[in-house]
Formats: structure tokens, sequence, C-alpha cells
């Protein structure tokens, strides 16, 4: 198997990546000495091949902890309803209607269905899975895009979304920036990523299941390297530890286009990290 060496940091572009430790299936986990993102250092040059069918309906490989045994059992409605009530305080900070949302990682399209049931319009997904793809239609969500670069440059939107998607993009900054030209103004993005904080309770960070499981994320997250990637694009970041409704602990953030909406969004700050903790 050819394996792809991660020579700089996806997320800062640093070339100060040290090796620290191995994870579950054997391959190492480096530090960013400069952003501090955990990174996954060496990776089987084919890893975005598992995003198939199987990805989402079995496991390929019992011995391999990658995707989903059954997606639609595995995925809690509870976290769906957490993520819209953090769109609906962002929304109330900005003044914005109901529309223009891009959820990107759409997968079965469970949150943009639900969106549309609480009066959410033009609302658009990006998924390159064709069997969530359909899916989704079944729930009669239409998920335009296979890939962000397939949105048109002219397209803009106020609310873009990432739920539990960022661990699994080899180029951060691309991603980050793709994101922020299709924000209209004073648009928001919204994010949710494993919490890998948590790694710091165990006497060797690799004990933490976050390390074992899901073997297709390349990138773990602390607070202050998700910070530091968000302000790198946007001029007010807010990041905080939210329950979920798996046994991850989980990071979510808003990063607002423009800094004037600090005043709103501490209004309602406390509002949203409370909704994301309903149940957990």
């Amino acid at each position: 198997m050819r394996y792809t060496v991660v020579q700089k940091c996806p997320a800062c572009n640093g070339n100060a990546l040290m090796p620290k430790f191995k994870r579950g299936d054997g391959l190492p986990v480096a530090k960013c000495g400069q952003c501090e993102l955990l990174v996954l250092y060496k990776y089987p040059q084919n890893i975005t091949d598992v995003y198939d069918t199987a990805y989402f309906d079995k496991n390929r490989d019992s011995s391999v902890d990658i995707g989903y045994s059954d997606y639609l059992k595995a995925v809690s409605p509870l976290d769906f309803v957490r993520h819209l009530a953090v769109v609906e305080a962002a929304r109330l900070a900005i003044q914005k209607p109901r529309r223009l949302l891009l959820d990107v990682g759409a997968a079965s399209g469970d949150f943009l269905a639900l969106a549309h049931l609480f009066g959410w319009g033009n609302t658009q997904g990006v998924e390159p899975v064709p069997y969530a793809r359909t899916m989704a239609r079944r729930l009669g969500v239409i998920e335009q895009y296979a890939t962000v670069e397939d949105i048109p440059s002219d397209c803009y939107f106020d609310f873009i979304t990432a739920w539990e998607l960022i661990e699994h993009l080899p180029d951060l900054n691309s991603f980050m920036r793709t994101m922020r030209s299709h924000l209209g103004t004073g648009g928001v993005f919204l994010c949710s990523t494993p919490d890998a904080d948590q790694s710091l309770f165990y006497p060797r960070p690799e004990e933490w299941i976050g390390f074992h499981v899901s073997l297709e994320h390349l990138s773990y997250f602390t607070s202050a390297s998700l910070h530091r990637l968000l302000t790198q694009f946007f001029p007010y970041v807010q990041v905080w530890t939210s329950a979920t409704g798996t046994f991850f602990i989980s990071f979510s953030a808003w990063a607002f286009r423009r800094s004037r909406a600090r005043r709103s969004l501490n209004r309602f700050a406390r509002f949203a990290v409370q909704a994301l903790r309903l149940g957990g």
C-alpha cells in the first residue's frame, strides 16, 4: 500500500510537524508546533476511496473502524435539533431570514430536512457519495453539489454548516478559503468536530477512544487549534464544548464574517451553548 506523508500542517501550512504517538491502526499522529493541530502524519493514498456506498451502510472490514454499519441507525435525531438551534441563534444574532443555507457533508440530508420542516427555504447541500444523495432525495432534500468545487463562483449563502466534517479533510486551508468565498456579507460559518482535548485526561493521549474509532479522520482538533484555524479566515470566532448523541464530546464553533456582530452574538451565545447540551 502506498502512503502519503504529510509535509505541512493542513491548517496553518507550517512545517513543524512532530510525530507524537501511533493511533489504533498503527499510523502515526503528529502535532503541529505552530498551531497545535494533531494530524495523521501518514495515511493511505487512497483514503478518499472509503467514501462510497459501503461507508454508510456497512463496514468494508470489520477489523478496521471506518464508516457506519448502518448510518440511519447510528445518527441521533437530537444532534440535528441541537445543530439547528445553533443556526437559529446565529440567525437571530445577525437578523437574517430563514434562507440561503448550505450544509457541507450533508450525508443523508437529515439536517436539511429538519431545516425545511422549520421553515428554511432555499437550502442546498454538498455530499460526494451518490448513495447518500439518493437517501436525501427520499426525504425530499435535493443536494445539488457533489463537491464544494461544483458550487458556482457567484453563489453566496448567509449560513454555511459543516457538522463533523473538517476532521475528514486533507486540505483545511483550501476548504476554509472556499467556505469564506461563498459566504455573503455578514454570513456565518458553523461547524462541529470531535474534542481531542479529551485525550489530555488519559495517562497516555493515544488511549483516547477518538484515536481508535472513525479511522478515516485525518485531523484532531483541540479548542486552541480549532480557534486558530477559524481566526485565519473570520474576525469573530467562538468555540465551545458540546455534548452529542455519540460517544464523542464535540467542539462546536461559529465564525462571523463581520466583527460588528459581536454585541448581538453575545446576547445569544448562552442560548446556543444550552441548546447544544440538550440531552447531553
